[in-house]
């Protein structure tokens, strides 16, 4: 069991002992540990993926986890079994989350830096042993809405609608932060000389 979950399950648990939530559920106080298990159960595995295809950094991306799932304990006030509309609160909460984080360690800096100097030495060897480690950097450049955007689209595949209703904005808005996305990331990649599959 990581660290992320024992503490998660550990919050749940005080939580439920201390019956905070038992008026909303109406079923006490171990139905309500159950339900917040069977969610974090159901839903971890995904935002860890979704993090992980945006960020490069492991104790980054557990950090916004373990936060995002603290405040689904605290703050959320709706059925936990109602999964889409759970997994889209998840979704949109870790997504603040790293940005504000972000906003903080101004990555869109260092990953410049990063990307500069995987382009020189080894080249193009270099770029093709560590595929998916530069495709994160290529995001970690982006604007923030941009990576949102690209990541939930093409990480964790949801469709346009659905990106639309985690970000709270219209669908036309996505379609354009995509693209512009795109074309933003290929001219970074070739201005550093990297080779970008098709």
């Amino acid at each position: 069991m990581s660290v992320v979950s024992t503490t998660i399950r550990a919050a749940a648990g005080e939580k439920a002992r201390a019956g905070a939530r038992a008026a909303r559920t109406g079923s006490g106080d171990a139905s309500e540990r159950e339900r917040f298990e069977r969610a974090y159960e159901r839903h971890a595995g995904e935002l860890l993926a979704y993090l992980s295809k945006r960020y490069s950094d492991r104790a980054f991306v557990e950090d916004v986890s373990a936060e995002t799932f603290l405040r689904l304990l605290d703050r959320y006030d709706g059925p936990l079994d109602d999964v889409a509309r759970t997994r889209a609160w998840i979704l949109r909460v870790a997504t603040n989350e790293a940005n504000r984080w972000m906003r903080r360690k101004h990555v869109r800096r260092r990953a410049l830096r990063l990307l500069a100097g995987s382009a020189g030495g080894s080249g193009a060897s270099q770029a093709e042993s560590a595929p998916a480690s530069l495709a994160k950097l290529l995001i970690e450049s982006l604007p923030l809405h941009e990576q949102e955007a690209l990541t939930l689209h093409h990480g964790c595949g949801l469709s346009v609608e659905q990106i639309a209703g985690v970000l709270g904005v219209a669908q036309g808005t996505v379609r354009a932060r995509l693209s512009r996305g795109r074309r933003r990331a290929l001219a970074i990649a070739e201005r550093l000389g990297l080779e970008v599959g098709a």
